[in-house]
């Protein structure tokens, strides 16, 4: 589960809060309509661990900066929060089968 800064301002030990469904929203080029160079954006000194389970295992996972996380350097991201029944993850192949994606 993803926390955001907000976790920093929490008692050491409060528990999680529940992940927010959230759709990333970016725009490729300026409001002149000329697109960014995305390799002006790349920070390879920075990178993040995330903390993840493989088979019920817990794991630490070292993620580096990208537009799927909003790490991106010097990158405005913006995270809309969205009505949950819009919020239909895909993780695997087989949740393309539940409903939601038919």
């Amino acid at each position: 589960m993803r926390r955001g800064p907000e976790e920093a301002d929490r008692c050491p030990g409060a528990p999680p809060e529940p992940a927010r469904p959230v759709d990333l929203v970016c725009c490729f080029m300026d409001y002149k309509g000329k697109k960014f160079n995305l390799h002006d954006f790349v920070d390879p000194s920075t990178g993040f661990i995330s903390h993840k389970t493989k088979d019920g295992r817990p794991l630490k996972a070292q993620e580096l900066p990208g537009l799927w996380n909003g790490a991106m350097a010097k990158w405005n991201t913006v995270f809309v929060e969205v009505p949950v029944i819009t919020f239909n993850p895909v993780k695997t192949v087989n949740d393309l089968l539940r409903s939601e994606h038919l």
